[in-house]
C-alpha cells in the first residue's frame, strides 16, 4: 500500500454501487383496478462518490416483460447529483409504449459531470394492467470518463527522471504485461 498522500486516490466512501439492476415483478396495480393504484419503485440503483468533480459516462437501461399487457407505462428516473456541497435532483422521463405489437427494451447512454450520483426508479401505469405476469428489468452503470490520476502520475514519474514509455500509472500489485509488436 502506497504510504504517499498524493497517490491515495481511493473514494472516502467503503461501499460504493456504481451499478445494479433489479427486476420489478408483479402488476404495478392489480388487474382491473384505476390509474394510480401503485407505483413501482425500484431500490438504490447508483450511489457513486469521486473526490472531485468528474465526467461520468451513464447507462441506464430497461428490459420489459409484458406478456399480454396493453398499457402504457411512465418511468421515472430520479437522478441526484452533487458537487461539493450543492446537489440537486432531477428527473429523466421515459415511456413504454407497445410497438408493434411489443414492448421494446430502452437503452440510453449519457453524460453527467458530478462528484456523486444516486439514483432510482419509479414506473406508473396509465390505467389498468391486463397482464398479472409482468416484470420490468430495470439498470443504471456508471463509469469515470477517464481515470482523473493516469496522467497525473505519469507526469510525476516523468519528473522524477522516468521516461514517458517506462511509466506506469497503474501501482503495486497491478502489473502490466511487456508490450509485443
Amino acid at each position: 500500500m502506497n504510504s504517499n498522500p498524493h497517490h491515495n486516490h481511493s473514494s472516502a466512501h467503503t461501499t460504493l454501487r456504481w451499478g445494479d439492476t433489479e427486476n420489478l415483478i408483479g402488476g404495478l396495480n392489480a388487474p382491473g383496478t384505476t390509474e394510480g393504484a401503485g407505483t413501482a419503485t425500484s431500490k438504490q440503483l447508483v450511489a457513486a462518490h469521486w473526490r472531485w468533480p468528474i465526467t461520468w459516462n451513464v447507462q441506464f437501461v430497461l428490459i420489459p416483460a409484458l406478456p399480454g399487457e396493453t398499457q402504457i407505462f411512465d418511468v421515472d428516473l430520479q437522478l441526484t447529483i452533487g458537487v461539493g456541497q450543492a446537489m440537486m435532483q432531477f428527473d429523466k422521463t421515459y415511456v413504454l409504449q407497445r410497438t408493434g405489437g411489443v414492448y421494446l427494451e430502452i437503452l440510453d447512454n449519457f453524460n453527467l459531470p458530478a462528484q456523486d450520483i444516486q439514483s432510482q426508479v419509479f414506473i406508473n401505469a396509465r390505467g389498468a394492467q391486463t397482464g398479472t405476469n409482468n416484470s420490468i428489468q430495470v439498470g443504471m452503470f456508471v463509469a469515470p470518463m477517464t481515470e482523473p490520476h493516469a496522467m497525473t502520475a505519469v507526469l510525476d514519474e516523468m519528473v522524477r527522471g522516468n521516461e514517458e514509455a517506462q511509466t506506469r500509472w497503474m501501482q503495486s500489485p497491478f502489473r502490466d504485461n511487456p508490450l509485443h509488436y
